[in-house]
């Protein structure tokens, strides 16, 4: 799947499998692993997410990620947890659980 805005590419999304869900509760699911790749002006990814399993509620705009969640920027910085919320309407990120943030000195 392809997100873009004005026609230039900003994300790809990559998985084995993709179950999508709209009888009671409209919602997408990536059971078996999901990579999103994110794109820069330049066309060249900037950051990519990967995770064992996700889930995506159209509805509220909310996705949630678990399993060995790891989002690398190719700048050097790493962010790794066991589970991670999005929600794009408010575009924040956030966690309950623990999470380990590496800066691009390895700090």
């Amino acid at each position: 799947a392809y997100y873009k805005i004005s026609s230039v590419l900003r994300a790809e999304a990559i998985a084995k499998v993709m179950n999508k869900y709209t009888i009671n509760d409209n919602y997408v699911e990536f059971p078996d692993s999901l990579e999103v790749r994110f794109y820069d002006d330049f066309h060249q990814i900037s950051t990519a997410l990967t995770c064992n399993y996700a889930i995506y509620y159209p509805k509220d705009e909310l996705w949630k990620f678990s399993g060995d969640v790891v989002i690398k920027s190719m700048a050097g910085g790493t962010l790794k947890t066991q589970e991670l919320y999005f929600n794009q309407k408010d575009k924040k990120l956030y966690s309950i659980k623990y999470v380990e943030v590496t800066d691009t000195t390895g700090s």
